[in-house]
């Protein structure tokens, strides 16, 4: 669910790490979407590496 909901805002416009958890935060989609704030880094830090090896073959 996380990487969904940060997908999907970062189809909205670019963002960094700190610009999606600020509109989580300010959409209270923590209680929502059961998606906690922290888990958005872990869930960035994935696909740059899933993006780094892909690009390396």
């Amino acid at each position: 669910m996380t990487r969904l909901l940060v997908l999907g805002m970062l189809d909205m416009k670019p963002m960094s790490g700190y610009d999606i958890q600020q509109m989580l935060q300010t959409t209270d989609a923590e209680r929502w979407s059961g998606v906690l704030i922290g888990s958005i880094y872990h869930a960035l830090k994935k696909w740059i590496k899933r993006a780094m090896s892909r690009s390396a073959v």
